[in-house]
């Protein structure tokens, strides 16, 4: 790794929030064509139960600042961790995930079992096959169901036994 690609890894501050955004948004725009995460969905995250800032998550930055990675743990187990799809290739995604299991082993209990949970998408090949040789197996499968609304859709017909009104 070249100087100039040298990656720090570091604990996300406040003054972060923006810049992981707009790292995760680059994220979603490049697995799904349109985000589908916002400041506010961030900082509910941060302000979770459980999730320690300092110790459950982290930015991997760029020698210039530019945010190449972003990674967090929560309470749960689940994962999360992102690569800017324009800093793939340097190594932050195999140093965020050595960081989360690094963490999740610190808040086991003594011999106690660790499981650790990562979701990806079916295109995002190059996370699928770094969790594959740390040892990650799949386990359940989601989809994201959308549908095109250039017009109203049609109204419903429920079963003449379900009778719909508004709420008092």
């Amino acid at each position: 790794m070249t100087p100039a690609n040298a990656v720090r890894i570091r604990a996300p501050g406040p003054d972060d929030a923006e810049r992981v955004t707009d790292l995760v948004v680059a994220f979603d725009i490049d697995e799904y064509g349109t985000p589908d995460f916002e400041l506010d969905d961030l900082r509910a995250d941060w302000g979770s139960p459980g999730l320690d800032l300092e110790r459950d998550a982290w930015v991997a930055e760029l020698a210039d600042r530019t945010l190449a990675g972003y990674a967090s743990l929560h309470f749960d187990a689940n994962a999360e961790a992102f690569v800017h799809p324009a800093r793939r290739g340097l190594g932050v995604g195999s140093e965020l995930l050595g960081r989360i299991e690094e963490r999740a082993l610190e808040r086991a209990a003594p011999g106690g079992h660790v499981l650790v949970g990562q979701a990806l998408s079916a295109v995002n090949s190059s996370g699928r096959e770094l969790l594959a040789r740390a040892g990650y197996e799949m386990v359940r499968t989601y989809w994201r169901m959308t549908v095109p609304l250039d017009a109203l859709p049609p109204p419903p017909r429920p079963p003449e036994e379900v009778k719909i009104r508004t709420f008092d």
